[in-house]
C-alpha cells in the first residue's frame, strides 16, 4: 500500500504569520491577496515564493485528502476558541502533514528532556 504522505519535511522557514494567514484563508476570514501581500513584503524571489506557497498549500490551503477533515477541525477550533494559539494549530497540522517533521520534533523533545535544556548559542 503506497501512502501519499510526503516522506520528508518542508525545506524552508515558514513564518508563523504566513501559516496563520493560510489558516485564516481556509477559515474564510482572509483572502489569497492577504497571503500574497505578506509574502511580497518578506522580499521572497519568485521561486522562493512559489515553494513557500507549496508548503502553505499542503498545510492549510489544499491538504491531502486524508487530512481535509483534520484541517477543517482545526478551523472549527479556531472559530470556536479564538484564544487558542495559532502556533498550536499550525504545529499540529505540520506534524500531520509531514510525518518526518513530527519525528524530528519528538526526538528533539526527548533529547532536551535528557539534557535538561539548551541554548541557541551552545
Amino acid at each position: 500500500m503506497n501512502s501519499s504522505a510526503p516522506k520528508i519535511g518542508f525545506d524552508r522557514f515558514i513564518q508563523l504569520d504566513w501559516a496563520a494567514a493560510a489558516l485564516n484563508i481556509r477559515a474564510g476570514t482572509a483572502g489569497l491577496d492577504d497571503l500574497n501581500a505578506l509574502l511580497d513584503t518578506a522580499g521572497l524571489g519568485a521561486e522562493a515564493k512559489k515553494k513557500t506557497r507549496t508548503v502553505l498549500n499542503r498545510l492549510w490551503l489544499e491538504p491531502r485528502a486524508e487530512l481535509v477533515d483534520y484541517a477543517d477541525r482545526g478551523v472549527a477550533i479556531r472559530k470556536m476558541q479564538p484564544d487558542i494559539p495559532v502556533s498550536a494549530l499550525c504545529w499540529g497540522m505540520a506534524v500531520a502533514t509531514y510525518p518526518f517533521f513530527g519525528k524530528v520534533a519528538e526526538l528533539v523533545g526527548r533529547l532536551s528532556a535528557i539534557q535538561g535544556g539548551s541554548s541557541a548559542y551552545e
